[in-house]
This record gives structure tokens, sequence and C-alpha cells, in this order.
């Protein structure tokens, strides 16, 4: 079993800018009647934190789980449905967190570029963000 968490560092630190630096700022311009927006600028911090400043990945004989955070928000791959799976390096404009890319499949990713391909039967890709791409394909390959 493979199990590893990934730091989203950037994550982090742009929730700690929404809670320290912009209600400051906006304090400097506006006076008292900021603090509604220093408390949208708490919620979106915590938010970001809670649900997306890690990425968990985790490899048993079955299934390849993703999650992110607390594990809300979370992609179970079945080991029967892989074809096949490779190291790779995403291009900057790819970004972080999930979405899907147009005619490529759908993104998983915290931090950084290297990344796990993954192709499905059925012609589906993820593509799995991670800073230990080698560990992460061998424990993929011992798992099946």
């Amino acid at each position: 079993m493979y199990t590893h968490t990934q730091v989203g560092w950037v994550m982090i630190a742009v929730a700690m800018v929404l809670d320290l630096a912009v209600p400051i700022v906006l304090f400097v311009r506006l006076g008292p009647l900021v603090i509604v927006n220093v408390v949208i600028m708490a919620c979106i911090s915590a938010f970001i934190l809670i649900f997306f400043s890690t990425l968990t990945v985790t490899v048993d004989r079955e299934r390849v789980k993703i999650s992110f955070g607390v594990g809300l928000i979370r992609k179970i791959i079945l080991k029967q449905e892989i074809m096949s799976c490779k190291s790779i390096r995403t291009q900057w404009w790819c970004g972080w967190g999930i979405h899907g890319c147009p005619g490529k499949g759908w993104l998983y990713n915290v931090s950084g570029f290297d990344a796990v391909e993954v192709t499905m039967k059925n012609g589906m890709r993820y593509f799995i963000g991670t800073d230990e791409p080698d560990k992460l394909l061998v424990a993929i390959a011992k798992a099946g």
C-alpha cells in the first residue's frame, strides 16, 4: 500500500494573504466598515485551507484514491479499469485544483507540475499531481 500527502504551499500562501494582507489594505482604505470584507476573506481562506491545501494519493490492491484536504473532495479510480500510466510534466497553464483539460482529461493537483497520467480502458485520462511521480508509478504497478 502507498499513501502520500503533498502540501500545496501556494494555496496556503494565498489563504494567508487573503486572511492577513487584504483585510489590512481594505481597513486602511475603507475604515471600520471593512469588517464584512474581513469575514468574507476569512471564509474564503478557511475554505481553501480545509478543502484544497493538501492532496493525498492512496494506492491499494483495488484502487487509486485521490483526495483533497479533509477528504470530502475525492476521486476513486479502480485498478481493474486502468489501461496504462506514465510520468509526465503538466504545462503551467494547466494550473492546480480539479478541472477538466479539454481534449485531455481531468487534472487533480495542488502544487508543481509533475504528475502521473492514468489512462483508463474507456479512453478517459486522469492527471494526478505529485512530488514523487516515480514512487506513485511503482505503487500503481505493484498494486495490480
